[in-house]
């Protein structure tokens, strides 16, 4: 009976212990922090592999498939910003290249939509004087200025938006910087066009 009462205890203990009896969540949790010990950066290296794959795509001529990469590697970290609470530098740099495909496109009304999502945010996170923001700020300015469908009052937050960024630039880089000069090039290119299209 003793043997037979150890038998009993040395199998309860085995099946107690035995990785068939836990719980699924408890099989999902301890599944969860051995990728997170593995690969701890394991959605960051996604993200990044995406954004190359999108690349690749620009450099081969195929925009529609760039584009679509862009769209749903966007639309995950949004999710993810959304739950989290805490956007990366990453989230705002993609956010600018997703505005600046969809811009290049004329789907203007798409580029502004994400733009003055991201604007707010790359302000508040990140800093006025931070390069993201200000490459945030003039590209929503620059697209303000570039649709078609802008009122007046767009057009006038466009241009406060420009002054702004360029008044930053100047004192941030100095006014011999690539980046300052750029932009101002691009926005003198940009009222020379809107000239031409009220003439």
């Amino acid at each position: 009976a003793a043997c037979s009462t150890r038998r009993v205890r040395g199998w309860t203990r085995a099946t107690r212990r035995s990785p068939r009896r836990r719980s699924r969540k408890r099989r999902a949790i301890i599944h969860a922090i051995g990728l997170r010990r593995l690969w701890p950066n394991a959605k960051e290296n996604l993200y990044a592999a995406q954004g190359s794959i999108s690349n690749c795509y620009t450099s081969l001529g195929r925009l529609d498939d760039a584009l679509e990469c862009e769209r749903e590697l966007f639309s995950a970290m949004q999710e993810d910003v959304r739950r989290t609470k805490k956007p990366n530098p990453n989230y705002f740099g993609l956010g600018c290249n997703l505005a600046n495909s969809l811009s290049r496109r004329e789907r203007f009304a798409e580029s502004l939509a994400v733009l003055r999502e991201l604007q707010p945010q790359a302000r508040r996170v990140l800093g006025p004087d931070h390069e993201l923001c200000l490459g945030t700020t003039s590209l929503l300015a620059l697209t303000l200025g570039q649709d078609p469908a802008s009122s007046e009052q767009d057009l006038a937050q466009a241009q406060s938006l420009f002054q702004d960024t360029l008044a930053r630039r100047r004192r941030i880089f100095g006014p011999a910087h690539p980046e300052t000069r750029g932009l101002e090039t691009r926005w003198s290119a940009l009222l020379e066009l809107q000239e031409l299209q009220r003439g």
